[in-house]
C-alpha cells in the first residue's frame, strides 16, 4: 500500500513539474511576444500605463482561436500625452498589424467631465470584443462601456451601454441592429423602458475616431421612430418590427412570380440552381469554380461544396461568372434588395436580408455580449435565393470571419482603387446591407444572366 501511495505521489509530482514547466514556457513566450510588439510602437510613442500597469491586452479578436494583442500607446511626453491603440493579429509565428490609431484615444487632460469631477479610461479584450470603459469619479465599477468587434476587416462600434446611477437610469445602444433602449427608474416606481430605432450613414470605426474623449454618438445617429415602451423592471428584447401590409403584399407578389431553374457551367460541369426575380435571373447558389485568387472557408474543401468559394474582387469581376453571365452591379443588387423588401436608396434598410436568407444554417443572435434570450437569425427564403452564411475572408492575417454569422457578396461596382461595393447579410438583423470592402478580401459571388 505504501509503495502504491509513493507511486501515486511521484506521478503527481511529475505532473506538477510538467504543468509548471509548460506554464513557464507559455509565460516566457507571452513575455517575448509582448516585448517584440512593444518594439513596434512608432517612434515618439511608448506603451501607456495606468497605475503602473502596462496597458497591453491579449485575447482572440478575429475568431481564429489564437490570441491577438491590443496595445494602448501614448506620446512620449510628460504633459498630458495623447493616447492611441495598436491591434495585432496572430499570423503564423508572428503578428500582423490589424489596426493603428496612434492618437484617437484622447489624453488624460481631456477627461474632465464637469459635475462628475473626472472620468478615467480603461480597456479589455473579452468574448471576442475590444472594450473601452469609462468610470466616473471613484466608483470602481465601469459606468460607460463601448464595445468594438472586428467585422468586415474593421473594428466597428457594435454596442454602447451607460448606467447613470445618480438619476437611476440607463441607456443601451445596439448599433448593428440600429436599436436604442432608454431605461428610466424613478424612485419607488417601476422602470419604464423605451425602445427607439435609428439610421446611420456609416458605422463608427475605431480606426477613424479622431478623439475618443469627444466622440458624439448622436452625430452618427438619426432616430426614426419609437419602437415601444414597457413598464417592467426587467429589460426585455425589442419585438420584431411590424412590417407594413403593403410591403408584405409586394413581397408576396414578387415571390409568386419568381421562376426557378438550373444551368450547368461548361467549364467544370457543375450545375447551379437559378431563380428569376423582377426580370433578372440570378444563380441561387454561391459560385464554386477554382480559378484566380480564391479560397475555401477555413481552407476546408467541404466548405467550398456547401458555401461556394470566396474570391478577391479582381477574380470575382473577371473570371468567376461564365460566358452569358456577369457579376451583378451595385444597381442590380439594389433592384433585387428592393424587390425583396429592402428600403432606402440602395435597398440596404428594410427586411431583404430576412426574405433572401436560407431557412437554416444561421447562428442564433444573443446580443452583443451574449445576453439572453437569443433569437433565431434564419431567413424565410421567400424567393428561393438561399443566401447562405458563408462568411468572408479577412484582409489581415489570412483568417476567416465566423461561419453562421454573416454572408457577403461582391458587386461589380468599384468605390475607388482599393475598394469595391458588396452586399452583407448578418445574423444580427434583417437587412441586406451595402458595404465597402477592400478588394483583397474574400467574398462570395452570385452571377446574373446577361
Amino acid at each position: 500500500m505504501l509503495l502504491s501511495r509513493l507511486a501515486v505521489l511521484r506521478a503527481a509530482v511529475c505532473a506538477i513539474v510538467i504543468i509548471m514547466s509548460w506554464s513557464s514556457g507559455a509565460w516566457a513566450q507571452t513575455a517575448a511576444d509582448e516585448q517584440k510588439l512593444i518594439k513596434r510602437i512608432p517612434a515618439g510613442h511608448r506603451l501607456h500605463s495606468i497605475d503602473d500597469a502596462k496597458q497591453i491586452f491579449r485575447g482572440d479578436l478575429n475568431g481564429d482561436g489564437a490570441d491577438d494583442y491590443a496595445l494602448i500607446i501614448e506620446e512620449a511626453s510628460d504633459d498630458y500625452p495623447g493616447r492611441g491603440v495598436m491591434i495585432f493579429f496572430k499570423d503564423g509565428g508572428d503578428y500582423k498589424l490589424a489596426l493603428e490609431n496612434i492618437k484617437g484615444l484622447g489624453s488624460k487632460g481631456s477627461e474632465d467631465c464637469g459635475a462628475c469631477g473626472y472620468r478615467s479610461i480603461s480597456f479589455n479584450i473579452a468574448k471576442g470584443n475590444f472594450y473601452i470603459y469609462y468610470q466616473w469619479g471613484k466608483d470602481p465599477q465601469p459606468k460607460e462601456t463601448f464595445t468594438f468587434r472586428y467585422r468586415n476587416s474593421e473594428f466597428e462600434l457594435i454596442g454602447y451601454d451607460v448606467d447613470v446611477g445618480n438619476t437611476k437610469g440607463a441607456t443601451s445602444i445596439n448599433f448593428p441592429a440600429k436599436k436604442k433602449l432608454v431605461k428610466e427608474c424613478p424612485k419607488g416606481k417601476k422602470c419604464k423602458e423605451t425602445w427607439t430605432t435609428f439610421t446611420m450613414e456609416e458605422p463608427i470605426l475605431l480606426r477613424k475616431i479622431a478623439d475618443f474623449t469627444r466622440l458624439e454618438l448622436a452625430d452618427y445617429m438619426k432616430e426614426t421612430a419609437e419602437a415601444g415602451t414597457a413598464g417592467t423592471t426587467a429589460a426585455a428584447a425589442p419585438e420584431t418590427p411590424v412590417i407594413p401590409a403593403a410591403t408584405v403584399k409586394a413581397i408576396a407578389t414578387v415571390a409568386a412570380s419568381a421562376q426557378k431553374g438550373t444551368f450547368t457551367d461548361s467549364r467544370n460541369g457543375q450545375t447551379y440552381k437559378t431563380v428569376t426575380i423582377g426580370g433578372k435571373t440570378w444563380t441561387a447558389e454561391n459560385m464554386n469554380i477554382k480559378t484566380g485568387t480564391s479560397w475555401c472557408h477555413s481552407d476546408a474543401e467541404s466548405n467550398c461544396k456547401k458555401y461556394g468559394r470566396l474570391y478577391n474582387w479582381s477574380t470575382a469581376a473577371k473570371m468567376v461568372c461564365p460566358t452569358g453571365w456577369h457579376l451583378p452591379t451595385r444597381d442590380e443588387w439594389a433592384v433585387l434588395a428592393k424587390a425583396a423588401g429592402g428600403s432606402g436608396a440602395y435597398g440596404g434598410s428594410g427586411i431583404a436580408g430576412k426574405t433572401l436568407k436560407s431557412t437554416s444554417g444561421w447562428s442564433d443572435f444573443c446580443g452583443s455580449d451574449g445576453d439572453k434570450p437569443c433569437k433565431s437569425s434564419n431567413g424565410t427564403d421567400n424567393f428561393g435565393f438561399n443566401a447562405l452564411s458563408g462568411s468572408s475572408r479577412m484582409l489581415f492575417n489570412d483568417q476567416y470571419n465566423r461561419l453562421g454569422e454573416n454572408g457577403s457578396w461582391w458587386t461589380a461596382t468599384e468605390e475607388d482603387n482599393l475598394s469595391a461595393y458588396g452586399r452583407h447579410a448578418s445574423f444580427i438583423d434583417d437587412r441586406l446591407e451595402e458595404q465597402s470592402n477592400h478588394k483583397d478580401c474574400g467574398l462570395s459571388v452570385r452571377c446574373v444572366k446577361d
